[in-house]
């Protein structure tokens, strides 16, 4: 018998969220001209530099991530980052693939995929369920089932709905104190 799955924010939520929101709904998009301009600096594909993005995410800020993503096209060589990291970047060049319920959807929605969904440690709060769940097989189906329901209502891609929602979970956690880092931003400064 499967599994049953733990009780997890509404859709009615989710879309509340992500009008709130709706300020960082582009992040994605906004971010892919300089994505490309990166890329193109380093001499590797926009879907390569946006992998290795993916790939050196997890449990980093957005700046911290770039930064590390930058060392290692710069110097040939991650900077101190979780073994997970080092184990996943030797499996994307033995293989070409990545791998993780996270870093695959990053990469395509940082690339231009406007179906992807990322559920990360953030999204995980949203759904008012601890990190380690949301990489499971059908909890992850669900949630993502969920946003892509809410950007449905809205009119907008699941990858919008779901950059809108983490911005508003975002700037929840601070209490108004910071704004969602963005992406473009980051990239530009450098």
């Amino acid at each position: 018998m499967p599994r049953k799955l733990p009780r997890l924010t509404s859709i009615d939520r989710l879309t509340s969220l992500a009008l709130r929101g709706m300020d960082g709904a582009n992040w994605y998009s906004e971010a892919l001209p300089a994505l490309e301009a990166r890329a193109a600096f380093h001499g590797v594909t926009l879907q390569e530099y946006c992998d290795l993005t993916a790939i050196t995410s997890p449990r980093t800020t957005v700046r911290g991530n770039v930064r590390i993503v930058e060392h290692l096209l710069t110097r040939g060589e991650l900077p101190p980052v979780l073994p997970s990291v080092v184990s996943g970047l030797a499996h994307y060049r033995e293989t070409g693939k990545i791998r993780g319920p996270k870093t695959g959807p990053f990469a395509r929605a940082l690339a231009g995929d406007p179906s992807a969904v990322v559920l990360d440690v953030w999204m995980a709060r949203g759904f008012g369920i601890p990190h380690s769940k949301i990489s499971g097989k059908a909890v992850n189906r669900e949630c993502t089932r969920r946003v892509t329901a809410a950007a449905d209502r809205l009119g907008i891609e699941p990858r919008a709905c779901q950059a809108a929602i983490w911005c508003a979970l975002y700037v929840d956690a601070w209490q108004g104190r910071k704004e969602a880092v963005r992406l473009v931003d980051v990239l530009r400064s450098l």
